[in-house]
């Protein structure tokens, strides 16, 4: 399935709902969801700690407010508008995913390796295989890093080619994906290939930073003893192995960023380059992978049938 048959328009006699007002409302619902994981598994939120986080995000609302209403601009308005969703969406979603992982559900890992070794995937294989190429694995290292920054990338270049109406979508999508993700974890936790099968330290050597895939592992394991029960808003860490959230981003970024014509070829070959990643560096299963590949294609085909989420057309005009 093509990303360009993805955004085909389709016919359907459904009312037209705004992507940014669905956006909100499934903040809000996770919102209300974290108040109540909140109050029944007995977790603090050290408000103090997020001082930083909340006065970016008043920052923004005052550049929504300024741009939208005093002085409009909507160049400005749409990136300030962008930002403070992002920054909300991920404070309440991050928040969701600890209280899902502290429900200590059982591991899923054994179940990932099976269907793996069904498709002919051996992860410590592919992890030597990796390592043992220096400047492969440091390659795929910087393509890893760059997943978050993209985000900010597409906001940059939609914005400046005013294709608000495909900025709100990507937004949408990034709700989407992002959530599912979450909620599947919960359902199918895993500790992550990395994890499981830790290569020695000889093996990782050759790799200047060889623990992205570990980072998580002290949270992850701390929520899932009982021994950690505060939202460290100041400090994340994503406890996600199924599905990858690396693989879902990469493929809707590409997908935002599609009739950008001048800009989709490296955008292509960058997030190619990513998912391939999400193995090694990452950590993941290539049944992580597949599930968030699934997961992002499933949401674009949703989130594309604009006559059911949209308010314009989607500018399809070269930048």
């Amino acid at each position: 399935m093509s990303l360009e048959t993805i955004d085909a328009p389709m016919r359907t006699h459904w009312p037209a709902v705004s992507p940014m007002r669905v956006s909100w409302m499934i903040t809000a619902a996770i919102a209300i969801a974290d108040v109540a994981g909140i109050a029944m598994l007995g977790f603090s939120v050290p408000l103090i700690k997020g001082g930083l986080i909340a006065g970016i995000a008043l920052m923004m609302l005052g550049l929504c407010w300024i741009y939208t209403v005093k002085r409009p601009d909507a160049r400005i308005a749409a990136a300030s508008k962008a930002t403070l969703f992002l920054i909300v969406f991920t404070l309440v979603l991050a928040t969701l995913s600890y209280l899902a992982c502290s429900l200590g559900w059982p591991l899923q890992d054994e179940g990932f390796e099976a269907f793996d070794r069904a498709l002919g995937f051996y992860w410590p294989a592919h992890m030597s295989f990796v390592a043992e190429r220096p400047a492969l694995a440091n390659f795929l290292l910087i393509a890893y890093q760059t997943s978050m920054p993209q985000v900010a990338l597409v906001i940059l270049v939609l914005v400046a080619t005013q294709r608000y109406e495909r900025l709100e979508q990507f937004l949408l999508l990034f709700a989407i994906t992002a959530t599912v993700v979450i909620l599947s974890a919960a359902a199918w936790p895993s500790f992550g290939a990395f994890a499981v099968n830790l290569p020695p330290s000889e093996v990782l050597a050759p790799i200047s930073d060889p623990y992205p895939a570990a980072w998580h592992m002290k949270h992850f394991l701390a929520l899932r003893d009982g021994s950690l029960r505060e939202i460290p808003l100041s400090n994340f860490q994503g406890l996600v192995s199924f599905p990858s959230f690396h693989t879902a981003l990469a493929l809707i970024t590409v997908w935002a960023l599609f009739p950008v014509r001048w800009f989709s070829a490296p955008i292509y070959v960058l997030n190619g380059v990513l998912i391939f990643s999400t193995l090694a560096i990452g950590g993941h299963y290539l049944a992580d992978v597949i599930g968030g590949a699934f997961i992002s294609l499933a949401a674009i085909a949703l989130v594309s049938r604009k006559s059911v989420i949209s308010r314009v057309p989607v500018d399809r005009s070269p930048a």
